[in-house]
């Protein structure tokens, strides 16, 4: 799993369920996995928030520059 580029927590999801027959109940527990084996991830986002204007000027007028 390493040698990819990116990992989705599905293939995670996946890869133990077949690997060793684990599922575990909270989303958590796989961030939790990713954390301790150095593994880096970025949750993606639905849409693009730099396309909607109203929450550029709010990040903006608070300083804060999230992409």
């Amino acid at each position: 799993m390493r040698a990819q580029s990116y990992l989705r927590l599905s293939d995670l999801q996946e890869y133990l369920k077949k690997q060793y027959d684990v599922v575990f109940d909270r989303l958590q527990s796989y961030y939790n996995l990713l954390k301790e084996a150095g593994i880096t991830w970025k949750k993606t986002q639905k849409i693009n928030p730099a396309k909607n204007e109203e929450l550029v000027k709010v990040q903006k007028k608070l300083g804060r520059n999230y992409w």
